[in-house]
């Protein structure tokens, strides 16, 4: 593939070469992942996601890298950079307390920081929906360029 594709659903291989890369530069890495000969372009990625998945317990995680052609979901792709983003980078901008889709906290933090506000107008997370490529980009700027977050607030549902 040569383009950007932004309607395309971003698969869980992407998505943690995505995660890796990040991983990486925030550790002082210039984001380039080694590979092993002959290996898919995207095993040192899942080599890692596999790692970090292990250590926090994160069996769901574990899972999904075992399919790295497959769509990945809303909450697959945030639990990936819930593992990688550090609470450093989760500064909270925004009082979001309660959200009417999720409880999970890691989530939660991210919607705190102005990188997540929702699907609709009552911040609806949608957690098992897939993840659009264009939307993985925006999500991803925000993680990494704080001056783009969104400062706003979500109705308590």
């Amino acid at each position: 593939m040569d383009t950007f594709s932004p309607e395309s659903t971003m698969t869980v291989a992407q998505a943690t070469t995505l995660a890796a890369r990040i991983r990486d530069i925030l550790n002082g890495g210039d984001g380039e992942l080694e590979n092993p000969a002959g290996a898919p372009w995207y095993a040192g990625a899942i080599a890692i996601g596999e790692e970090l998945a292990q250590a926090a317990g994160r069996v769901d995680l574990l899972s999904c890298l075992s399919f790295p052609d497959e769509p990945i979901t809303r909450a697959q792709f945030f639990g990936l950079m819930s593992l990688v983003v550090g609470e450093d980078l989760l500064t909270p901008v925004n009082a979001v307390y309660v959200l009417p889709d999720t409880d999970d906290a890691a989530i939660l933090r991210f919607y705190q920081a102005g990188i997540l506000t929702g699907t609709d107008s009552y911040g609806s997370f949608h957690g098992d929906n897939t993840l659009r490529r264009a939307d993985a980009a925006v999500m991803t700027s925000r993680i990494i360029r704080p001056a783009l977050r969104n400062r706003s607030s979500i109705p308590t549902p």
